[in-house]
């Protein structure tokens, strides 16, 4: 195909061969009738070979490119129309970029976040708001010892539980159905071990495009060890307030440094007549 460059054209030429993007011109058939420099250094061809061809003998899939050496690439194309002068054919200025970097990291962090997400101590299941599982992570099957492939489509409300936990689930996901919001919930589970622990559930809703209820992500970490320390806090300290009320001496705990008050006793308080605020 032959294409008579005006003095004008060769200007406008010059100045494309100086950007770093690569553009190819068009007709309305996608002949390609100009590239420049950088189009042709990233398919390796000459532009007398580019003009030659049409844009689609350059693509091998809607996403990939092909150079002359058969090397592949991911190519991102946007396309502008050219505003013809009055009688010319109208045009399409193509560019092109290489996205073969960005593509491959994507898919690194892709394989990452999948690798977080089975391999990692989390929890993970999606339900819809029936409670049918949608999705679970390895690590869910596995606390739970439930088989992967025969978990998917059942509900969320039938997996193995205390009848009191099972109870406990239906009422709630009944009620977070009708007005769900983000919630995080500390319940006792069995395990595949049949071991009651204790386990935290962070719940979220995932919303359709009209706003509507579509599932439920549940995220939940096994907090057993937390939890009984915390139970075991509280019931000390219960016993620790008991004792120091039910004492017929009045005790005073002092920081030794700064001399301030840190708690009374009921007995004290009634010493010196002021109140333990």
């Amino acid at each position: 195909m032959e294409h008579c460059l005006s003095l004008s054209e060769m200007d406008c030429l010059k100045i494309l061969d100086e950007l770093d993007d690569a553009i190819i011109i068009i007709d309305e058939r996608r002949n390609i009738i100009e590239a420049n420099r950088p189009a042709c250094n990233l398919y390796g061809y000459t532009r007398y070979q580019l003009c030659h061809m049409r844009l689609s003998d350059l693509a091998t899939t809607e996403d990939k490119h092909s150079r002359s050496n058969g090397s592949l690439f991911f190519a991102e194309l946007s396309e502008r129309p050219l505003v013809p002068a009055s009688g010319d054919l109208p045009l399409t200025v193509v560019r092109v970029r290489d996205v073969t970097t960005a593509r491959q990291n994507d898919v690194s962090l892709s394989e990452m976040y999948k690798d977080l997400v089975e391999t990692g101590p989390s929890l993970i299941v999606r339900i819809l708001p029936d409670t049918t599982i949608t999705f679970a992570n390895e690590r869910f099957c596995q606390y739970f010892g439930l088989n992967r492939d025969k978990v998917i489509g059942c509900k969320f409300v039938d997996l193995p539980q205390d009848k009191a936990t099972q109870q406990f689930i239906q009422r709630h996901f009944s009620i977070f159905a009708r007005r769900p919001k983000n919630a995080i919930i500390d319940r006792q589970v069995v395990n595949s071990d049949g071991q009651q622990r204790w386990a935290q559930f962070t719940e979220s809703p995932i919303w359709d495009e009209t706003g509507k209820l579509q599932e439920i992500q549940l995220i939940a970490i096994d907090i057993h060890e937390r939890k009984l320390a915390q139970i075991y806090l509280q019931q000390n300290e219960a016993k620790y307030r008991a004792i120091m009320d039910q004492s017929n001496e009045g005790i005073i705990l002092m920081d030794y440094m700064s001399g301030q008050i840190l708690e009374v006793n009921q007995k004290m308080t009634e010493i010196c007549g002021f109140s333990s605020e």
